[in-house]
Protein backbone atom coordinates (compact mmCIF):
# COMPACT_ATOMS: atom_id res chain seq x y z
CA UNK A 1 0.00 0.00 0.00
CA UNK A 2 1.33 3.41 -1.09
CA UNK A 3 2.31 5.93 1.67
CA UNK A 4 0.40 9.10 1.37
CA UNK A 5 1.89 12.31 2.49
CA UNK A 6 -0.10 15.59 3.10
CA UNK A 7 1.70 18.82 3.47
CA UNK A 8 0.41 21.94 5.22
CA UNK A 9 2.27 25.27 4.71
CA UNK A 10 5.38 23.20 3.43
CA UNK A 11 6.88 22.54 0.30
CA UNK A 12 6.95 19.01 -1.04
CA UNK A 13 9.39 16.41 -0.83
CA UNK A 14 9.08 16.00 -4.18
CA UNK A 15 9.20 19.63 -5.48
CA UNK A 16 12.92 20.56 -6.81
CA UNK A 17 15.56 21.63 -3.90
CA UNK A 18 15.61 24.80 -6.08
CA UNK A 19 13.60 26.28 -8.58
CA UNK A 20 13.47 29.79 -10.76
CA UNK A 21 11.23 31.93 -8.70
CA UNK A 22 8.22 33.14 -10.27
CA UNK A 23 7.46 37.00 -11.04
CA UNK A 24 4.85 37.22 -8.37
CA UNK A 25 4.98 36.67 -4.80
CA UNK A 26 1.43 35.04 -4.72
CA UNK A 27 2.95 31.84 -6.51
CA UNK A 28 4.73 30.51 -3.46
CA UNK A 29 3.66 29.03 -0.04
CA UNK A 30 0.71 30.33 2.13
CA UNK A 31 3.30 31.25 4.89
CA UNK A 32 5.42 33.28 1.97
CA UNK A 33 3.16 35.42 0.49
CA UNK A 34 2.98 39.13 0.85
CA UNK A 35 5.48 39.32 3.18
CA UNK A 36 7.24 42.45 1.08
CA UNK A 37 3.88 43.63 0.04
CA UNK A 38 2.73 47.49 1.12
CA UNK A 39 0.26 45.82 3.38
CA UNK A 40 2.56 43.72 5.70
CA UNK A 41 5.47 46.13 5.37
CA UNK A 42 8.07 46.03 8.69
CA UNK A 43 6.83 48.41 10.84
CA UNK A 44 9.37 51.39 11.05
CA UNK A 45 10.92 52.35 14.40
CA UNK A 46 9.91 55.79 15.16
CA UNK A 47 11.54 57.91 17.25
CA UNK A 48 9.05 60.52 19.97
CA UNK A 49 7.53 62.87 18.48
CA UNK A 50 9.78 66.16 18.10
CA UNK A 51 10.60 67.51 21.60
CA UNK A 52 13.06 70.26 22.99
CA UNK A 53 14.58 68.74 26.17
CA UNK A 54 17.67 69.70 27.84
CA UNK A 55 18.73 71.74 24.86
CA UNK A 56 18.62 68.84 22.05
CA UNK A 57 15.89 68.00 19.72
CA UNK A 58 14.33 65.40 18.42
CA UNK A 59 12.97 64.72 14.99
CA UNK A 60 10.79 61.89 12.97
CA UNK A 61 13.20 59.89 11.45
CA UNK A 62 12.82 56.10 10.16
CA UNK A 63 15.31 53.73 11.31
CA UNK A 64 14.29 50.27 8.95
CA UNK A 65 16.74 48.30 7.30
CA UNK A 66 15.08 48.94 4.07
CA UNK A 67 16.27 52.50 3.91
CA UNK A 68 19.44 50.93 2.52
CA UNK A 69 19.46 49.79 -1.04
CA UNK A 70 22.63 48.34 -2.76
CA UNK A 71 24.67 49.70 0.21
CA UNK A 72 23.62 52.78 -0.57
CA UNK A 73 21.46 54.74 2.12
CA UNK A 74 18.84 57.41 0.95
CA UNK A 75 19.72 61.15 1.55
CA UNK A 76 16.70 61.88 3.75
CA UNK A 77 15.89 64.88 6.06
CA UNK A 78 16.62 63.66 9.34
CA UNK A 79 13.97 63.17 11.88
CA UNK A 80 13.79 62.41 15.25
CA UNK A 81 17.73 62.63 15.56
CA UNK A 82 18.70 64.12 19.19
CA UNK A 83 20.67 67.55 18.15
CA UNK A 84 22.86 69.08 21.01
CA UNK A 85 23.83 72.64 19.57
CA UNK A 86 26.15 74.36 22.41
CA UNK A 87 25.62 77.87 20.94
CA UNK A 88 22.01 77.30 21.48
CA UNK A 89 22.35 76.31 24.90
CA UNK A 90 24.35 79.15 25.73
CA UNK A 91 22.37 82.01 24.22
CA UNK A 92 19.48 80.24 26.47
CA UNK A 93 21.22 80.40 29.53
CA UNK A 94 22.30 84.26 28.94
CA UNK A 95 18.66 84.46 28.49
CA UNK A 96 17.42 83.34 31.38
CA UNK A 97 20.11 84.41 33.86
CA UNK A 98 19.31 87.99 32.20
CA UNK A 99 15.78 87.36 32.94
CA UNK A 100 16.11 86.73 36.34
CA UNK A 101 18.84 89.82 37.02
CA UNK A 102 16.10 92.03 35.35
CA UNK A 103 13.58 90.93 37.71
CA UNK A 104 15.88 91.73 40.52
CA UNK A 105 17.37 94.87 39.20
CA UNK A 106 13.61 96.18 39.03
CA UNK A 107 12.62 94.56 42.99
CA UNK A 108 16.15 96.55 44.00
CA UNK A 109 15.00 99.66 42.35
CA UNK A 110 11.38 99.99 43.49
CA UNK A 111 12.69 99.36 47.06
CA UNK A 112 15.11 102.09 46.87
CA UNK A 113 12.38 104.49 45.43
CA UNK A 114 10.12 103.95 47.80
CA UNK A 115 13.04 104.56 50.62
CA UNK A 116 13.97 107.93 48.70
CA UNK A 117 10.26 108.70 49.07
CA UNK A 118 10.05 108.40 52.33
CA UNK A 119 13.05 110.43 52.64
CA UNK A 120 12.19 113.49 50.05
CA UNK A 121 13.55 114.47 47.56
CA UNK A 122 14.24 117.78 46.90
CA UNK A 123 13.36 118.50 51.14
CA UNK A 124 12.33 116.30 53.87
CA UNK A 125 8.61 115.28 54.14
CA UNK A 126 6.13 114.89 57.03
CA UNK A 127 4.07 111.64 57.14
CA UNK A 128 0.64 111.07 58.86
CA UNK A 129 -0.39 107.58 60.54
CA UNK A 130 -1.74 106.50 57.31
CA UNK A 131 1.39 106.91 55.44
CA UNK A 132 3.35 105.32 57.63
CA UNK A 133 1.11 102.36 57.33
CA UNK A 134 1.32 102.34 53.31
CA UNK A 135 4.62 102.61 53.54
CA UNK A 136 4.93 99.75 55.93
CA UNK A 137 3.10 97.84 53.53
CA UNK A 138 5.12 98.52 50.59
CA UNK A 139 8.59 97.98 52.13
CA UNK A 140 7.41 94.79 53.48
CA UNK A 141 5.71 93.88 50.38
CA UNK A 142 8.95 94.39 47.90
CA UNK A 143 11.34 92.88 50.18
CA UNK A 144 9.35 89.47 50.13
CA UNK A 145 9.21 89.94 46.32
CA UNK A 146 12.97 91.10 46.24
CA UNK A 147 13.62 87.53 48.45
CA UNK A 148 11.86 85.35 47.12
CA UNK A 149 13.45 86.61 43.67
CA UNK A 150 16.80 85.94 45.19
CA UNK A 151 15.73 82.78 46.47
CA UNK A 152 14.65 81.28 43.51
CA UNK A 153 17.48 83.19 41.03
CA UNK A 154 20.78 81.73 43.34
CA UNK A 155 19.20 78.33 42.93
CA UNK A 156 18.93 78.47 39.39
CA UNK A 157 22.54 79.64 38.99
CA UNK A 158 23.80 77.08 41.41
CA UNK A 159 21.91 74.22 38.53
CA UNK A 160 24.01 75.52 36.16
CA UNK A 161 27.66 75.68 37.97
CA UNK A 162 26.98 72.19 39.40
CA UNK A 163 28.12 70.98 35.75
CA UNK A 164 31.03 72.93 35.86
CA UNK A 165 31.85 71.01 38.73
CA UNK A 166 30.93 67.82 38.25
CA UNK A 167 33.48 67.79 35.42
CA UNK A 168 36.28 68.34 37.07
CA UNK A 169 37.07 65.36 38.52
CA UNK A 170 35.92 61.77 39.23
CA UNK A 171 33.72 62.06 42.11
CA UNK A 172 31.98 59.48 44.37
CA UNK A 173 28.21 58.54 44.29
CA UNK A 174 27.09 60.06 47.18
CA UNK A 175 29.47 63.73 46.72
CA UNK A 176 28.10 63.56 43.08
CA UNK A 177 24.79 63.77 44.43
CA UNK A 178 25.28 66.61 46.59
CA UNK A 179 27.28 68.49 43.90
CA UNK A 180 23.61 67.72 41.95
CA UNK A 181 21.84 69.28 44.12
CA UNK A 182 23.95 72.18 44.79
CA UNK A 183 20.55 74.55 44.91
CA UNK A 184 19.86 73.07 48.10
CA UNK A 185 21.78 75.04 51.41
CA UNK A 186 22.00 71.47 53.50
CA UNK A 187 23.26 69.98 50.38
CA UNK A 188 25.99 72.58 50.74
CA UNK A 189 26.74 72.51 53.90
CA UNK A 190 27.37 69.18 53.62
CA UNK A 191 29.41 69.49 50.69
CA UNK A 192 31.73 72.27 52.74
CA UNK A 193 32.06 69.79 55.66
CA UNK A 194 33.36 66.56 53.71
CA UNK A 195 35.45 68.98 51.02
CA UNK A 196 37.25 70.44 54.02
CA UNK A 197 41.22 69.75 54.08
CA UNK A 198 40.98 69.24 57.73
CA UNK A 199 39.27 66.37 57.44
CA UNK A 200 40.95 64.42 55.13
CA UNK A 201 43.19 61.66 55.97
CA UNK A 202 40.99 61.20 59.22
CA UNK A 203 40.21 57.93 59.57
CA UNK A 204 38.43 58.05 62.87
CA UNK A 205 36.25 60.54 61.56
CA UNK A 206 34.56 58.47 59.09
CA UNK A 207 32.66 56.49 62.20
CA UNK A 208 30.55 59.08 62.48
CA UNK A 209 27.55 59.39 59.75
CA UNK A 210 28.26 62.98 58.91
CA UNK A 211 32.08 62.40 57.90
CA UNK A 212 31.32 58.92 56.26
CA UNK A 213 31.53 60.57 52.79
CA UNK A 214 34.83 62.81 53.55
CA UNK A 215 36.54 63.75 50.14
CA UNK A 216 40.23 62.20 48.98
CA UNK A 217 39.72 63.15 45.20
CA UNK A 218 42.05 65.59 45.58
CA UNK A 219 39.57 68.66 45.81
CA UNK A 220 41.02 71.60 47.00
CA UNK A 221 39.02 74.52 46.42
CA UNK A 222 35.43 73.52 46.62
CA UNK A 223 34.84 74.00 50.35
CA UNK A 224 35.70 77.48 50.15
CA UNK A 225 33.04 77.52 46.98
CA UNK A 226 30.64 76.41 49.31
CA UNK A 227 31.51 78.79 51.83
CA UNK A 228 31.26 81.90 50.09
CA UNK A 229 27.93 80.24 48.44
CA UNK A 230 26.55 80.23 51.31
CA UNK A 231 27.30 83.96 52.67
CA UNK A 232 25.69 84.85 49.63
CA UNK A 233 22.64 83.14 49.91
CA UNK A 234 22.57 84.04 53.96
CA UNK A 235 23.78 87.30 53.86
CA UNK A 236 20.60 88.54 50.68
CA UNK A 237 18.00 87.36 52.67
CA UNK A 238 19.46 89.03 56.03
CA UNK A 239 20.68 92.11 54.12
CA UNK A 240 16.82 92.39 52.75
CA UNK A 241 15.03 91.17 55.67
CA UNK A 242 16.79 94.26 57.47
CA UNK A 243 15.91 96.58 55.32
CA UNK A 244 12.41 96.11 55.32
CA UNK A 245 12.39 94.96 59.17
CA UNK A 246 14.89 97.46 60.55
CA UNK A 247 14.32 100.51 58.39
CA UNK A 248 14.51 103.60 60.85
CA UNK A 249 10.89 105.25 61.36
CA UNK A 250 11.55 107.27 64.11
CA UNK A 251 10.64 110.96 63.98
CA UNK A 252 13.48 112.80 62.83
CA UNK A 253 16.06 115.57 64.84
CA UNK A 254 16.31 117.61 62.26
CA UNK A 255 14.07 120.63 62.30
CA UNK A 256 11.85 120.87 58.84
CA UNK A 257 12.61 124.64 57.39
CA UNK A 258 9.85 126.49 56.02
CA UNK A 259 9.29 129.96 54.97
CA UNK A 260 8.01 132.07 57.65
CA UNK A 261 8.49 135.10 60.07
CA UNK A 262 11.35 134.61 62.55
CA UNK A 263 12.29 135.99 65.99
CA UNK A 264 15.60 137.71 66.28
CA UNK A 265 18.09 139.81 68.85
CA UNK A 266 17.09 143.37 68.21
CA UNK A 267 20.22 145.38 68.18
CA UNK A 268 19.68 148.94 67.53
CA UNK A 269 18.84 149.88 71.11
CA UNK A 270 19.66 148.28 74.69
CA UNK A 271 16.01 150.18 75.84
CA UNK A 272 13.54 152.00 73.71
CA UNK A 273 11.44 154.09 75.82
CA UNK A 274 8.18 153.68 74.02
CA UNK A 275 4.93 154.56 76.21
CA UNK A 276 4.33 156.73 78.52
CA UNK A 277 3.88 154.16 80.97
CA UNK A 278 8.00 154.00 81.37
CA UNK A 279 8.10 157.67 81.11
CA UNK A 280 5.56 158.23 84.56
CA UNK A 281 7.56 155.21 86.35
CA UNK A 282 10.89 157.12 86.32
CA UNK A 283 12.53 156.30 82.93
CA UNK A 284 12.58 159.48 82.10
CA UNK A 285 16.38 160.14 82.16
CA UNK A 286 18.53 160.14 79.43
CA UNK A 287 18.54 157.33 77.30
CA UNK A 288 21.97 156.43 77.17
CA UNK A 289 21.88 156.03 80.78
CA UNK A 290 19.10 153.92 80.48
CA UNK A 291 20.23 151.80 77.98
CA UNK A 292 23.99 151.19 79.84
CA UNK A 293 21.85 150.02 82.88
CA UNK A 294 20.00 147.80 80.52
CA UNK A 295 23.00 146.27 79.47
CA UNK A 296 24.28 145.74 82.70
CA UNK A 297 20.79 143.90 83.82
CA UNK A 298 20.86 141.47 80.71
CA UNK A 299 24.37 140.46 81.20
CA UNK A 300 23.71 140.11 84.99
CA UNK A 301 20.62 137.77 83.98
CA UNK A 302 23.01 135.65 81.82
CA UNK A 303 25.06 134.63 84.98
CA UNK A 304 23.66 131.43 85.40
CA UNK A 305 23.82 130.60 81.41
CA UNK A 306 25.77 127.76 80.50
CA UNK A 307 29.35 128.06 78.86
CA UNK A 308 30.40 124.92 76.73
CA UNK A 309 33.52 124.47 74.56
CA UNK A 310 33.44 125.84 71.28
CA UNK A 311 33.39 122.29 69.35
CA UNK A 312 30.59 121.15 71.04
CA UNK A 313 27.59 123.20 69.47
CA UNK A 314 24.51 122.71 71.74
CA UNK A 315 21.06 122.33 69.65
CA UNK A 316 18.48 121.25 72.15
CA UNK A 317 18.36 123.69 74.76
CA UNK A 318 15.11 121.97 76.48
CA UNK A 319 17.55 120.99 79.17
CA UNK A 320 19.88 124.22 79.62
CA UNK A 321 18.85 126.74 82.35
CA UNK A 322 19.85 129.06 79.21
CA UNK A 323 21.25 130.12 75.72
CA UNK A 324 24.84 128.32 75.66
CA UNK A 325 28.04 130.22 75.69
CA UNK A 326 31.08 129.10 73.63
CA UNK A 327 34.74 129.16 75.24
CA UNK A 328 37.46 129.57 72.48
CA UNK A 329 41.25 129.92 73.22
CA UNK A 330 41.39 133.61 74.21
CA UNK A 331 38.01 134.49 73.46
CA UNK A 332 33.84 133.73 74.14
CA UNK A 333 31.76 133.13 71.21
CA UNK A 334 27.39 133.30 71.11
CA UNK A 335 25.80 131.69 68.67
CA UNK A 336 22.31 133.53 67.82
CA UNK A 337 18.94 131.56 67.17
CA UNK A 338 16.15 131.93 65.13
CA UNK A 339 12.82 131.51 67.02
CA UNK A 340 9.09 130.99 66.18
CA UNK A 341 7.30 134.12 67.28
CA UNK A 342 4.47 132.36 68.92
CA UNK A 343 6.58 129.37 70.56
CA UNK A 344 10.46 130.90 70.95
CA UNK A 345 11.69 128.42 73.70
CA UNK A 346 10.07 125.49 71.60
CA UNK A 347 10.52 126.06 67.58
CA UNK A 348 14.34 127.30 67.31
CA UNK A 349 16.89 126.80 65.15
CA UNK A 350 20.35 127.30 65.23
CA UNK A 351 21.47 130.25 63.10
CA UNK A 352 24.38 131.08 61.16
CA UNK A 353 25.12 134.46 62.89
CA UNK A 354 27.21 134.48 66.13
CA UNK A 355 29.42 136.98 67.80
CA UNK A 356 32.95 137.13 69.34
CA UNK A 357 33.75 139.11 72.60
CA UNK A 358 37.71 139.72 73.61
CA UNK A 359 39.23 141.31 76.19
CA UNK A 360 43.26 141.94 76.94
CA UNK A 361 44.53 142.95 80.61
CA UNK A 362 47.44 144.55 81.70
CA UNK A 363 48.08 144.33 85.93
CA UNK A 364 50.23 147.62 87.36
CA UNK A 365 52.25 147.72 90.00
CA UNK A 366 50.74 149.38 93.29
CA UNK A 367 52.80 151.49 95.18
CA UNK A 368 52.11 153.17 98.88
CA UNK A 369 51.75 149.82 100.69
CA UNK A 370 48.00 149.49 97.96
CA UNK A 371 46.91 152.48 99.49
CA UNK A 372 43.84 153.91 98.32
CA UNK A 373 44.40 157.32 99.37
CA UNK A 374 41.30 159.95 99.49
CA UNK A 375 41.54 163.39 98.23
CA UNK A 376 39.93 166.16 99.34
CA UNK A 377 37.18 163.91 100.63
CA UNK A 378 36.17 163.16 97.39
CA UNK A 379 38.51 161.61 94.98
CA UNK A 380 39.89 158.40 95.15
CA UNK A 381 43.37 157.03 93.70
CA UNK A 382 45.90 154.72 93.94
CA UNK A 383 49.50 155.02 93.34
CA UNK A 384 50.49 152.72 90.66
CA UNK A 385 53.43 151.82 87.43
CA UNK A 386 53.18 149.92 84.38
CA UNK A 387 55.14 147.40 83.37
CA UNK A 388 58.66 149.03 82.76
CA UNK A 389 58.03 152.04 84.17
CA UNK A 390 59.90 153.75 86.92
CA UNK A 391 57.73 156.34 88.10
CA UNK A 392 54.39 155.77 89.97
CA UNK A 393 51.51 157.97 88.65
CA UNK A 394 47.80 158.00 90.03
CA UNK A 395 45.21 156.37 88.58
CA UNK A 396 41.69 157.73 89.97
CA UNK A 397 38.95 155.37 90.90
CA UNK A 398 35.65 155.56 92.11
CA UNK A 399 34.85 153.71 95.65
CA UNK A 400 37.10 150.76 97.17
CA UNK A 401 35.20 147.58 98.21
CA UNK A 402 37.80 145.65 100.65
CA UNK A 403 38.55 142.02 99.06
CA UNK A 404 36.02 142.85 96.31
CA UNK A 405 36.77 143.94 92.77
CA UNK A 406 35.44 146.76 91.36
CA UNK A 407 34.81 147.71 87.76
CA UNK A 408 35.09 151.19 86.18
CA UNK A 409 34.32 151.76 82.40
CA UNK A 410 35.03 154.53 80.77
CA UNK A 411 32.02 156.16 78.59
CA UNK A 412 34.03 157.79 75.93
CA UNK A 413 35.39 155.76 73.35
CA UNK A 414 39.42 155.43 74.16
CA UNK A 415 40.30 152.33 72.30
CA UNK A 416 38.71 152.08 69.38
CA UNK A 417 35.17 151.38 68.06
CA UNK A 418 33.35 148.61 69.42
CA UNK A 419 35.55 148.86 72.34
CA UNK A 420 35.05 149.56 76.05
CA UNK A 421 38.52 150.26 78.74
CA UNK A 422 38.61 149.85 82.21
CA UNK A 423 40.41 150.13 85.35
CA UNK A 424 39.82 147.37 87.36
CA UNK A 425 40.42 146.89 91.27
CA UNK A 426 40.59 144.61 93.92
CA UNK A 427 41.79 146.27 97.32
CA UNK A 428 43.15 144.47 100.34
CA UNK A 429 41.33 143.49 102.90
CA UNK A 430 40.80 145.31 106.35
CA UNK A 431 39.77 144.80 109.99
CA UNK A 432 36.06 144.60 110.08
CA UNK A 433 34.12 146.30 113.09
CA UNK A 434 33.99 144.26 115.90
CA UNK A 435 36.87 141.63 114.36
CA UNK A 436 39.70 140.45 115.92
CA UNK A 437 42.14 140.02 113.20
CA UNK A 438 42.23 141.13 109.88
CA UNK A 439 40.96 139.06 106.89
CA UNK A 440 44.43 137.59 105.17
CA UNK A 441 42.87 136.35 102.00
CA UNK A 442 43.17 139.20 100.16
CA UNK A 443 46.42 141.01 101.75
CA UNK A 444 47.49 142.83 98.69
CA UNK A 445 45.47 145.43 96.35
CA UNK A 446 45.39 144.78 92.71
CA UNK A 447 45.01 147.36 89.92
CA UNK A 448 44.33 146.04 86.39
CA UNK A 449 43.89 148.27 83.04
CA UNK A 450 41.86 146.38 80.54
CA UNK A 451 40.61 146.68 77.33
CA UNK A 452 37.32 144.77 76.42
CA UNK A 453 35.72 144.55 72.55
CA UNK A 454 32.44 142.81 70.64
CA UNK A 455 33.44 141.94 67.12
CA UNK A 456 31.18 142.11 63.89
CA UNK A 457 27.90 139.70 63.95
CA UNK A 458 29.29 137.43 61.20
CA UNK A 459 27.63 137.30 57.70
CA UNK A 460 24.62 135.32 57.14
CA UNK A 461 25.02 132.06 55.24
CA UNK A 462 23.51 128.78 54.47
CA UNK A 463 19.33 128.78 55.35
CA UNK A 464 19.52 131.18 57.72
CA UNK A 465 16.95 134.65 57.72
CA UNK A 466 16.80 136.84 54.83
CA UNK A 467 17.22 140.80 55.33
CA UNK A 468 14.33 142.29 53.22
CA UNK A 469 15.23 146.36 54.16
CA UNK A 470 17.75 148.67 55.61
CA UNK A 471 16.20 148.02 59.12
CA UNK A 472 16.56 144.00 59.24
CA UNK A 473 20.23 144.87 58.33
CA UNK A 474 20.48 147.14 61.61
CA UNK A 475 18.59 145.13 64.04
CA UNK A 476 20.48 142.43 63.03
CA UNK A 477 24.25 143.43 62.95
CA UNK A 478 23.57 146.20 65.49
CA UNK A 479 25.96 149.35 65.72
CA UNK A 480 29.36 150.15 66.96
CA UNK A 481 27.49 151.98 70.34
CA UNK A 482 25.57 149.22 70.70
CA UNK A 483 29.12 146.76 70.66
CA UNK A 484 30.58 149.39 73.09
CA UNK A 485 27.81 148.98 75.87
CA UNK A 486 27.72 145.37 75.48
CA UNK A 487 31.52 145.52 75.80
CA UNK A 488 31.36 147.71 79.24
CA UNK A 489 27.66 145.76 80.31
CA UNK A 490 29.85 144.76 83.57
CA UNK A 491 30.48 148.20 85.01
CA UNK A 492 27.10 150.03 84.30
CA UNK A 493 25.08 149.97 87.32
CA UNK A 494 23.11 152.69 88.65
CA UNK A 495 25.69 153.80 91.18
CA UNK A 496 27.52 155.20 88.36
CA UNK A 497 29.00 158.51 89.51
CA UNK A 498 29.81 161.05 86.94
CA UNK A 499 34.39 161.77 87.61
CA UNK A 500 35.53 164.91 85.85
CA UNK A 501 38.92 164.62 87.34
CA UNK A 502 42.50 164.07 84.96
CA UNK A 503 42.53 160.71 84.54
CA UNK A 504 46.78 159.75 83.94
CA UNK A 505 45.77 156.90 82.13
CA UNK A 506 43.28 158.24 79.83
CA UNK A 507 45.19 161.47 79.29
CA UNK A 508 41.87 163.35 79.21
CA UNK A 509 38.54 163.79 81.12
CA UNK A 510 36.06 161.15 81.19
CA UNK A 511 32.97 160.18 82.21
CA UNK A 512 33.06 156.73 84.38
CA UNK A 513 30.63 154.36 86.22
CA UNK A 514 31.45 151.43 88.35
CA UNK A 515 30.07 148.80 90.44
CA UNK A 516 31.40 146.15 93.30
CA UNK A 517 30.78 142.87 91.71
CA UNK A 518 32.05 139.18 92.87
CA UNK A 519 32.12 137.11 89.92
CA UNK A 520 31.09 133.93 89.69
CA UNK A 521 33.94 132.47 87.95
CA UNK A 522 36.51 132.75 91.32
CA UNK A 523 36.09 132.35 95.05
CA UNK A 524 34.77 134.97 97.15
CA UNK A 525 38.02 137.17 98.91
CA UNK A 526 41.24 135.34 96.92
CA UNK A 527 43.89 137.33 94.93
CA UNK A 528 42.78 137.88 91.59
CA UNK A 529 45.14 138.09 88.79
CA UNK A 530 45.15 139.31 85.03
CA UNK A 531 44.51 136.26 83.66
CA UNK A 532 40.94 135.81 85.81
CA UNK A 533 40.27 139.60 85.10
CA UNK A 534 40.74 138.84 80.95
CA UNK A 535 38.74 135.83 80.84
CA UNK A 536 35.79 137.57 83.12
CA UNK A 537 35.76 140.10 80.70
CA UNK A 538 34.73 139.29 77.41
CA UNK A 539 32.15 136.59 79.55
CA UNK A 540 30.22 139.13 80.31
CA UNK A 541 29.47 141.02 76.93
CA UNK A 542 28.99 137.90 75.62
CA UNK A 543 25.97 136.93 77.84
CA UNK A 544 24.76 140.72 77.45
CA UNK A 545 24.61 140.06 73.78
CA UNK A 546 22.86 136.81 74.82
CA UNK A 547 20.41 137.85 76.52
CA UNK A 548 18.80 140.30 73.46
Amino acid sequence: MERSRTTSGAHDDKAPLITTPDTSYDNGDVAMQHIDSPRYSPTMIASPETTDRDYSTYRHSSSSTFDVEDGTQYQKQPHGVKHFDHHEARRTLMKNGLWRLLITLFFSAAMCFTLKCWEGWNSHIVLSNKDIRIFNSLTLGLSLCLGLNLLASLKHYASVFRWFFLTRRYVSLEVFDLILHFGSLAKVTKLMIISSPGFRGRKWLRKFSLFKDVRDDGTTWMWLVCVIWLLINIGSQILVALLSLFWPLNNSDNPLLAPGTVAVADLREWYVVNNDTDRDSGWNRPIREISLEAAWSFGNEANSYPEYNLTHVQKDLSSLPGTPIYKGNDSYHYRFYNREPKHPFINYVNSSRNVTARATCEELEVGSDGEVIVEEDTWLYVNASRPGANDYVPYYVLEKVPGSISWMASTEELCGPRCTNFTVLQTKAEKADGADKVDDRVTRTSLFLCNSTLGEVSPITGNDIEIHSKDDAEAVYGSDEFARIAAGAIAWTAKGTNGLRQNSLQKKTSKTCSCALQSALWPPLTITVSATISRTRPWFPSQASNSM
